[in-house]
């Protein structure tokens, strides 16, 4: 039974971790980044604030967390278009594609996160680990265009 339990745990941490972001989406899109608070984002879920601490420690942490969801599943599609067999003109291509309809799909916490100077501070680490990805992605790209 212990292993079915370890399951449901999962399975939970999953949903509340899917309410977080919800509500700090929400809070971040009604107060900024200014107005980002542990409390907005807790009452945002539904939680008291002591229960979002057992999932986040602090501001940075949750943002974080959104930065992630955000950008993580863009650099998988990313990755899948790299290793597919086409041309590299045709990758270029289809990450350039990729890349104006994410940020489309996302310009309002894609301002919040890469424009707003208090996040940026807050994201430092994370954006670096971003843009050695997409380098290291684009890099690939054009060492293929130039073998072909």
């Amino acid at each position: 039974m212990p292993r079915l339990t370890a399951i449901r745990k999962q399975a939970l941490d999953g949903i509340m971790k899917e309410a977080l972001f919800e509500a700090t989406i929400a809070a971040l899109s009604a107060h900024g980044v200014d107005g980002l608070t542990m409390d907005r984002v807790a009452a945002g879920a539904g939680i008291a604030k002591g229960s979002l601490y057992r999932y986040f420690r602090s501001k940075q942490e949750l943002l974080e967390f959104v930065y992630g969801k955000i950008v993580d599943p863009f650099f998988r599609q990313m990755d899948e278009v790299l290793a597919a067999p086409l041309p590299a003109a045709e990758k270029l291509s289809r990450q350039l594609e990729m890349l104006l309809e994410h940020v489309a799909k996302h310009a309002e916490i894609h301002k919040l996160l890469f424009e707003d100077e208090a996040v940026r501070g807050l994201l430092q680490s994370s954006e670096r680990r971003s843009f050695e990805a997409a380098s290291r992605q684009m890099a690939g790209v054009f060492r293929q265009g130039i073998d072909e």
